[in-house]
């Protein structure tokens, strides 16, 4: 579905990986061509040296983007552990431009 969602889009989109782990969805994105990327985890488990993409340690539903400023937010496998849903949600609002995705 990320693939479907991503295929034809321009290149510069910002993007996060909301709550990134081991950064293998921002690894995908960037191969796909993708540079406005950015993650964040509890803990970062990567040890990347992938300058295609930003990372910060911290919590998911306060991140230190500024507001509207990501076309698409990707948080898979992730609100199920625990993630308070209306701080997440609202962090993602605060996040996304007009017509900007969430998967």
């Amino acid at each position: 579905l990320l693939y479907d969602v991503i295929y034809h889009q321009e290149r510069d989109w910002g993007i996060i990986d909301l709550g990134c782990g081991d950064c293998c969805t921002l690894d995908f994105l960037a191969a796909s061509g993708f540079r406005n990327l950015h993650g964040i985890d509890l803990q970062l488990k990567s040890n990347s040296e992938n300058v295609a993409y930003t990372l910060y340690q911290g919590d998911l539903t306060k991140t230190p983007l500024v507001d509207n400023s990501i076309e698409l937010a990707v948080s898979i496998s992730v609100i199920e552990h625990g993630v308070e849903l209306p701080a997440f949600f609202a962090e993602v609002s605060r996040l996304l431009k007009t017509d900007g995705l969430l998967l």
